[in-house]
């Protein structure tokens, strides 16, 4: 009797440690439980979890070479996407000293004091990440199937049809590495691949090449508020992405390249107020930022494109049904402006690096006349203009035809050595005040052409006319700095300013005049010296006529305006007997001068169409209104001068059409 109560006692006693000892470590692992040599006992959930990382980043770093056909691959088991579950372990922690009851847990827990229990380590193989490993790694080292897809040449869309392949499937991978996983590395195994054909066909994808060549054949207008703009088909080609896929070919517009292709196209957009733009204050360039800015485009405009490109061309309606004109068929899209705030622009123009004057120049003239007003509906175009590093300033190419209906009056002008009215009239005078500023700026001239008849109002020989669309004056600026053109101008002068860093020094070293027939030919020589003490020496020059309407030989320029003279004899000799004195009469020597210009003396300008000796005389008459006449032809203009060691002599080169908006 007294024994069974020592016995009950002492169960008594070790039932209540037991029943203490797992209250107290209720929420940790119990006493004596072990993985791969780490003791776990009284861990909590996160530590075991800590645990598992560990044992993950050793799994990770076991070696595997994986062999397909001929092909060795070598990766590792944390490539593969091996790893220890962290979930699991931790379940099977804290299930290995449970699921005792009153009787058993106690004798349970004291056997947990000499006897360790060793836990299997639970992996897991990530599906995601062998299937990457199938497509990423192992993939290119085999010959794998191809779809046929859409690809865009210069001129077209067209498929490439697909072939058949073999691949290697991504559960044969998985099998492999849970094979391997346990055991110590480095692992070796091998895969067999199978063959495989592609499951799109090539007429799915011709389809899409079809409705691509359809959709970037014919020019899409672009409108933004009250611009528009013609994107031709190779710009249409451009925008589009092609996704070529096992499941089939997409295309979308690009909206990032749209964006790009359309700001530069339209630039900024609404009125001055809204664009960052300079000013010049006393003499000063200034940055006026805008109130807001509108740009083109918002984030619709790709799928706005897209469904523009689908549609069929369309013949806008005529305001005049009756007009025989009948509008080209075109597609059309409008596209939506976004605002942004004013500071657009600003940090681009700061960039360009236009802090102060590098040159200007003024020519003065009469008060009042139709010149001076073309002159100054021309300087209100040009002003505010931006050379960019590298890029060429056109006058033609800013400012557009004059044209009555943009408020231009006739004035005088040059026309084969002759002078009659043309609109726009006078506008040499600020051709030629560019120039010479142009000229003190050090940039370079890509085309120009003097006057033929000399105005004592320009300098001699270093002056420019212009004429719609040539003669034309383009200058490029050949510094690393945007150059701003600014114009101003009072009753009686136009001023051309050119604002910048100074980058280059610029002096007139003199000019020489020469005979070239009967006409003078007038050079001037200019220094350039740059930053890296390099000094460059180029010439301009102008060919002056001896006298209105005569060309270099002392011929009229234009055998059109010699009275009619010569067909008088034949009105005197009515007799058919007095026709043999024909050959002896006058008529037949006073014809001379039609002769003596014979087609051959033209083939000179053709071939030296590049070459400073071309007389073109498209020059402008900068003088005061004459009658009304209409607009004359226009002509090749000068392009850039030579040396004069460059030079051979040509004779006149008449005759040529020439006009020019002195």
């Amino acid at each position: 009797m007294i024994s069974a109560v020592i016995l009950f006692g002492a169960f008594a006693v070790l039932a209540m440690a037991w029943g203490i000892d797992s209250a107290i470590g209720a929420n940790t692992v119990g006493r004596n439980v072990r993985v791969r040599g780490t003791d776990l006992s009284g861990m909590t959930v996160t530590e075991i979890k800590n645990v598992a990382a560990e044992l993950t980043t050793a799994l990770a770093l076991d070696s595997v070479t994986i062999s397909v056909g001929d092909q060795a691959i070598d990766s590792d088991l944390g490539t593969l996407g091996a790893r220890v579950d962290g979930n699991a372990l931790v379940s099977s922690a804290f299930s290995a000293r449970t699921g005792a009851n009153l009787i058993t847990g106690p004798f349970k827990w004291l056997w947990s004091f000499r006897t360790p229990v060793e836990l299997d380590l639970p992996y897991l193989v990530d599906g995601e990440t062998v299937g990457a490993v199938v497509s990423g790694l192992i993939a290119p080292q085999l010959n794998g199937p191809e779809s046929p897809k859409v690809v865009a040449t210069d001129t077209r869309f067209v498929t490439e049809p697909g072939r058949p392949g073999v691949v290697v499937d991504p559960a044969q991978l998985a099998e492999r590495i849970v094979s391997a996983i346990g055991d110590p590395g480095p692992h070796k195994f091998s895969l067999t691949p199978y063959p495989q054909t592609p499951e799109l066909s090539i007429d799915s994808v011709g389809r899409v090449a079809a409705e691509l060549n359809q959709a970037t054949s014919e020019p899409l207008e672009v409108r933004v508020l009250d611009q528009s703009t013609i994107l031709t088909a190779p710009e249409l080609r451009s925008l589009i992405d092609v996704d070529n896929s096992e499941a089939g070919s997409f295309w979308q517009v690009n909206q990032e390249r749209a964006i790009a292709l359309l700001q530069d196209r339209f630039g900024l957009l609404g009125d001055e107020s809204q664009r960052a733009r300079f000013i010049v204050v006393q003499d000063q360039p200034e940055i006026v930022a805008a109130n807001e800015t509108v740009l083109c485009c918002d984030d619709k405009t790709a799928a706005l494109l897209r469904a523009a490109l689908l549609t069929r061309p369309t013949t806008p309606e005529q305001e005049d049904p009756e007009d025989p004109e009948t509008a080209e068929a075109i597609r059309r899209v409008e596209l939506l402006p976004i605002i942004a705030d004013g500071t657009q622009g600003v940090a681009e123009l700061e960039a360009l690096g236009i802090t102060e004057l590098v040159s200007t120049f003024t020519t003065n003239h009469p008060c009042c006349e139709n010149r001076v007003v073309n002159i100054q509906l021309f300087a209100d175009s040009l002003r505010g203009q931006i050379i960019l590093p590298g890029e060429t300033l056109s006058l033609n190419g800013v400012v557009g035809e004059r044209t009555a209906e943009k408020g231009y009056k006739q004035a005088g002008a040059i026309s084969r050595g002759e002078l009659e009215p043309q609109f726009g009239g006078g506008v040499s005078q600020i051709a030629t005040t560019t120039f010479n500023a142009a000229f003190f700026a050090g940039l370079d001239f890509i085309e120009y052409q003097a006057h033929s008849l000399y105005f004592s109002r320009y300098p001699e020989g270093r002056e420019a006319t212009i004429s719609y669309p040539r003669p034309d004056l383009k200058v490029q600026n050949n510094t690393p700095y945007g150059v701003l053109i600014w114009t101003e101008y009072t009753p009686t002068s136009i001023t051309v300013s050119m604002y910048s860093t100074k980058y280059v020094q610029v002096e007139d070293v003199g000019k020489t005049v020469r005979s070239q027939g009967k006409c003078r030919r007038v050079t001037t020589t200019r220094e350039r010296t740059y930053p890296d003490g390099t000094v460059n020496t180029d010439t301009v020059f102008a060919v002056y006529r001896p006298a209105e309407g005569l060309d270099c030989n002392g011929n009229p320029s234009n055998p059109d305006s010699i009275p009619p003279t010569t067909a008088a004899p034949a009105t005197t000799a009515p007799p058919a007997t007095t026709a043999p004195p024909a050959t002896t009469a006058p008529p037949a020597t006073t014809a001379a001068p039609a002769t003596t210009t014979p087609p051959a003396t033209t083939t000179p300008q053709a071939t030296n169409a590049a070459s400073p000796t071309t007389i073109a005389d498209n020059a402008s008459a900068d003088l005061a209104p004459t009658p009304p006449s209409g607009p004359t032809s226009t002509t090749t203009a000068q392009p850039a001068p030579a040396p004069d060691s460059a030079v051979t002599e040509q004779p006149e080169l008449e005759p040529v059409p020439e006009s020019g908006a002195g």
